[in-house]
């Protein structure tokens, strides 16, 4: 066993300096304040926790992180966080990011088949893969409970055509081999997805033992809950490593509007056909995006969706200029009303 095992590349590894190797460890337990961390001595994997950080930033270890573990007056001490190649993060409540899982090179959006399923939720989910820059794959959970998933698989391939949906089940083994086979032995991958639908029991299957506690969903679709907020890195036996996060009951996307414009690619070439350069898509003449609502040939559903997603990222983007954009085109609207009952005004004269 060497580091590789771990999810090493040279790209990590040309980071660690002065250092040896046997100083390099892997986040693979993150309990919020210590942290399980795993290397490898002499072909040896090794296991410590590690509850003491000594870094010269603010910014805290997650897992997948690559850090340098020492021992200092007895204790083992995180003493570095090396650069991350990627990570994936969200945006809190209060507006500040915080990272999920870092160094990873695919993202499984997992979701079950049934009541669960929500295109909008999905698509926020992909915004936060496009700002990673780590392939999404979705993986449709029970698909013993369902007849036939094409109904499932249809809708994800109208968000994108080039995204793969892959309908699996941990009580038939269906569609696992394919999963398995996306996976390389230096890949780290993460589950990301809603408490109750599937992770835990997905993971215990790849793993082959009974690792985390799971929940069942009924065929109705109840929701079921995480038991826990820790994350935890496994080791496949087939080779690479996947990450369990918690459900995430809030995804703030704090993205890019370049992350939004490219998960709603169909919309932002509607978009390009507007009359007005500056057009907000929702009232204004010569709107493609309007006209495509009229015709059918774009959903509302999926109309709120990016409007929604599109005012989230530019607040992220620029707070200060988001409000001033918001607050002219409230003055234009109403400037706009009061020409408009001025002229309705006159008519009524006569």
């Amino acid at each position: 066993m060497d580091h590789r095992d771990l999810g090493l590349k040279h790209s990590i590894f040309q980071h660690i300096g002065e250092y040896s190797i046997e100083a390099l460890f892997r986040v693979s337990k993150d309990y919020g304040k210590k942290y399980g961390v795993i290397g490898v001595e002499k072909g040896e994997l090794i296991e410590r926790e590690v509850s003491r950080l000594q870094l010269e930033t603010d910014e805290r270890p997650v897992i997948g992180d690559w850090v340098i573990c020492q021992e200092l007056q007895g204790d083992d001490v995180i003493t570095e966080l090396l650069p991350r190649e990627t990570q994936l993060a969200r945006t809190r409540s209060s507006g500040t990011q915080q990272a999920i899982a870092a160094n990873i090179s695919h993202i499984f959006i997992t979701t079950s088949m049934n009541a669960e399923f929500n295109l909008n939720r999905l698509e926020r989910y992909l915004v936060l893969a496009k700002a990673s820059g780590v392939q999404p794959t979705v993986v449709l959970t029970k698909r013993d409970l369902v007849d036939d998933p094409s109904e499932y698989v249809n809708q994800i391939a109208q968000l994108d055509p080039s995204l793969l949906a892959l309908p699996v089940s941990t009580q038939t083994g269906e569609g696992l081999d394919e999963l398995l086979s996306l996976i390389q032995k230096t890949d780290t991958c993460v589950l990301i997805g809603s408490s109750g639908v599937g992770k835990s029991s997905l993971i215990n299957f790849l793993l082959g033992e009974e690792v985390l506690e799971t929940l069942d969903i009924s065929d109705e679709g109840a929701r079921g809950s995480h038991t826990t907020s820790n994350r935890f890195l496994f080791m496949l036996p087939t080779g690479g490593l996947i990450i369990d996060s918690p459900g995430l009951r809030q995804v703030g996307i704090g993205a890019s509007t370049k992350n939004v414009e490219e998960t709603f690619s169909d919309v932002e070439a509607l978009a390009d056909d507007c009359r007005y350069r500056n057009c907000t898509h929702e009232k204004e003449e010569g709107c493609a995006i309007q006209a495509a609502l009229a015709d059918g040939s774009l959903s509302p559903r999926r109309y709120k969706s990016y409007l929604k997603l599109m005012t989230e990222s530019r607040y992220a983007d620029n707070p200060e200029a988001f409000q001033r954009e918001r607050h002219r085109q409230w003055r234009q609207v109403t400037k706009n009303r009061k020409e408009k009952e001025k002229v309705l005004g006159r008519y009524k004269e006569f």
